[in-house]
């Protein structure tokens, strides 16, 4: 029986040296010192409120310009979103090209009434 009362206090006060060495952490890397701070006086202010949104913006009404002649552009006289009118001027074109385009139809005119005149005399 003395061996079952010796037993029965040594496992326990084993079982506790046993947990109680495994409870204890390894020793890891030291801690940092503690960092220096600035206090600062709260106030009340009042507060901007500002958003930010990023979008795209689309026209309701939109147009499709296709121009009557061909030319060099040369100036443009609105800005974009600028509202025009029916008739308003928009861009201007190279006038040596429109010069040349009236030169030759003016030509041609006077090279077909010089052909009509021809044919009433004959």
């Amino acid at each position: 029986m003395r061996t079952q009362v010796w037993w029965t206090r040594a496992f326990p006060l084993s079982l506790l040296l046993g947990l109680g060495a495994c409870a204890q952490r390894p020793a890891g890397p030291p801690a940092f010192p503690p960092l220096p701070v600035q206090l600062q006086v709260v106030t009340l202010q009042p507060l901007q409120e500002v958003t930010d949104y990023i979008g795209r913006l689309e026209s309701r009404k939109s147009v499709v310009l296709k121009p009557k002649q061909e030319g060099q552009v040369t100036a443009i006289a609105v800005q974009p979103g600028q509202g025009v009118k029916a008739g308003a001027t928009l861009v201007q074109l190279e006038p040596d090209r429109q010069q040349a385009v009236v030169t030759n139809s003016q030509a041609l005119v006077a090279a077909n009434q010089a052909n009509v005149q021809t044919a009433r005399q004959t």
